[in-house]
């Protein structure tokens, strides 16, 4: 195991990306647009655009989260997570595309559902003290009080940012190790991913927040994509431009950067992986 560092981890990534170009935008491709034309079938498109929301009779909206609509979602989710381990798997094992399909699906539905549960229990933990420290303000029916509760929803905002991205980096190699090893456990890959990088914590929580800044202004600029386009075209055009231009490069860098960590860590040289 070699000592980690941003540097490394970023030219691993770049090597990857370079040498698996081909099979990086197609996964990259497929796990943006078909949850968009997915996603799209749902309620006319209806889900892709605030704007058109808004405009929507709420009582319809509430229609397209029926058996359909979670259905439609699992389906898309399952592309998306399985063309991320379908990338993986080729890359670091050598194996064509079309062989690493099923494997990509089956461990995709299962890291999606892993993960669905986890952000389902942090959501309600989160959700349940503020509505603790809500409640616990309204009954001491006095300013300060609720200025205190309020401090201290805003600081718990504050903290749940860095946590995330410290977990991000804890389990960041996740992916690739199972892909390696063509596990589709998603215990086993956090198990072992939490076990390589806990020497190397602290640079990784540095990379993860490195990692949202840019994320955040490539958001920014789709933002601004969809806006200049969505005058042109409507929103749901927008969307799609947005979608084309942004969305997709972002999804390439996300199969990439994981394995640049992986590699960074392990230590391995990119002739020995990168076959």
């Amino acid at each position: 195991m070699y000592g980690f560092s941003i540097g490394e981890a970023w030219s691993r990534a770049m090597d990857f990306f370079r040498q698996h170009s081909t099979t990086v935008w197609i996964c990259a491709a497929i796990s943006v647009l078909v949850p968009f034309l997915l996603l799209m079938l749902v309620g006319g498109g209806a889900l892709m655009s605030a704007g058109m929301m808004a405009n929507r009779d709420p009582m319809a909206l509430l229609g397209i989260f029926g058996p359909a609509f979670f259905l439609t979602m699992l389906v898309a989710m399952a592309v998306q997570f399985g063309s991320l381990y379908s990338a993986w798997r080729s890359g670091l094992s050598g194996e064509s595309l079309g062989q690493t399909i099923g494997y990509g699906l089956m461990a995709g539905v299962l890291t999606f559902l892993v993960f669905a549960v986890i952000w389902f229990l942090i959501a309600l933990v989160f959700v349940l003290l503020i509505g603790g420290l809500g409640a616990g303000a309204s009954l001491t029916g006095s300013s300060a009080g609720s200025a205190a509760a309020g401090g201290l929803i805003g600081l718990l905002a504050l903290l749940l940012l860095p946590t995330i991205a410290y977990f991000f980096g804890r389990f960041s190699a996740m992916g690739p190790i199972m892909a390696e090893a063509r596990s589709i456990n998603p215990f086993f890959g956090m198990g072992q991913s939490w076990r390589l990088t806990a020497p190397h914590q602290w640079p990784l929580f540095g990379y993860m927040l490195l990692i949202g800044v840019i994320v955040v202004i490539a958001a920014l600029i789709g933002m601004m994509i969809a806006g200049l386009f969505g005058a042109i075209f409507g929103p749901i055009g927008g969307e799609a431009v947005k979608t084309l231009l942004t969305n997709i490069p972002i999804q390439a860098f996300f199969i990439a950067m994981p394995v640049g960590i992986y590699r960074a860590i392990v230590g391995n040289t990119d002739q020995e992986v990168f076959r």
